[in-house]
């Protein structure tokens, strides 16, 4: 099973996809939770990732993920995480 971390800090988020503990894709850009925070949504962080480094395959993961994050995004940044989806 493959899994997607995600490392988003301040200025910079990195994804990388790992499977059996290797990673075998990486895509990372110079945006991070603070330009999402000034700007009230996640635009800036969606194009400013550079997700042509993952192969094709991997793309349905980071797509999927995004859409997780855009419907959870107020929680997410909040910290009010619900305890069971």
């Amino acid at each position: 099973m493959a899994v997607v971390v995600i490392d988003g800090g301040t200025t910079n988020t990195r994804i990388m996809l790992v499977q059996d503990g290797k990673v075998i894709g990486r895509a990372s850009g110079p945006v991070g939770v603070r330009d999402s925070a000034l700007d009230g949504n996640n635009a800036r962080l969606k194009a400013g990732m550079d997700f042509r480094k993952l192969p094709k395959s991997h793309l349905k993961i980071v797509k999927r993920w995004l859409g997780f994050y855009q419907a959870y995004k107020e929680e997410i940044v909040r910290g009010r995480w619900p305890i069971s989806l």
